[in-house]
């Protein structure tokens, strides 16, 4: 991924944590985190609270499933987001968008190999 005048390094900030933690990721308060900090001031007046998702794989026979992205909500207000309201709706999108991503790249695949054929 292409960094966007961003300070910190690949897998850090709440999406690259996410990503790299395959987990979600809540900040009720950006402003009151002790792990994450924002500097840039177009940022301190966009994003106050968010919650981060893990796209997911899904493979029965292999319990390490790859991170395929993140599906992230922001917003410029503190405490907008609730793990106990929040936290199954958007695992079941993040679900639905890997079954997405795989039927995708399935019909790519297939696509890409008749083409080589011919």
């Amino acid at each position: 991924m292409i960094r966007k005048d961003r300070s910190w390094k690949p897998g850090f900030g709440h999406v690259g944590l996410t990503h790299l933690h395959k987990e979600l990721k809540i900040c009720p308060d950006i402003t009151k985190s002790s792990e994450l900090k924002i500097t840039n001031s177009s940022d301190k007046r966009n994003y106050c609270s968010f919650i981060s998702v893990p796209i997911l794989t899904y493979n029965e026979s292999n319990s390490d499933n790859e991170c395929l992205g993140v599906l992230v909500l922001t917003s410029a207000q503190p405490e907008q987001f609730s793990l106990e309201r929040d936290k199954d709706f958007l695992q079941n999108i993040a679900s639905l968008i890997a079954v997405y991503l795989d039927v995708a790249i399935e019909i790519y695949t297939n696509h890409e190999n008749n083409q080589n054929k011919n």
